[in-house]
């Protein structure tokens, strides 16, 4: 039957597996067949109408995700440049006040640099660690003994 080489189960999984079952049981069984709005023919369209929307779908979700990755690429590009200018425009501007305090009122946050952010937060961390006293004891009662003779 030419009518079950278009079976769903040559489609994706866009169809739940019962209904690729029950449209290939249609075409191999009841494809002469025609009950009010459902028949073999119907059936079949319906699914290749479904993987072809699925594969819309798919493509439209990696153009969003690829349109995402650009902006997140270019938004960072943007935040680095207005951070320069604006540390440079407030040195040009350094001896007119009005400019000066106009430029002052602009926050944009530190310049990201991922040297300065991993040692401050290496810095914390491992604070806390280096001063605990149970670590501390035993080297100053061994520096004080060996001071002491």
């Amino acid at each position: 039957m030419s009518s079950a080489d278009k079976s769903p189960k040559s489609s994706s999984s866009a169809v739940p597996e019962p209904i690729q079952r029950l449209v290939s049981l249609y075409a191999e069984h009841l494809g002469d067949v025609a009950f009010p709005e459902v028949d073999a023919a119907r059936l079949e369209a319906l699914v290749e109408s479904v993987v072809s929307h699925a594969r819309a779908v798919a493509v439209a979700e990696q153009a969003l995700a690829e349109a995402r990755e650009a902006h997140a690429r270019v938004q960072a590009q943007l935040s680095i440049a207005a951070k320069r200018g604006l540390g440079y425009a407030r040195v040009f501007v350094a001896e007119d006040e009005d400019l000066s305090a106009a430029f002052a009122q602009i926050e944009l946050g530190r310049p990201s640099s991922p040297a300065r952010r991993t040692k401050t937060t290496t810095k914390r961390k491992r604070a806390p660690t280096r001063d605990a006293g149970v670590t501390k004891l035993p080297f100053k009662d061994a520096e004080a003994t060996s001071g002491a003779a």
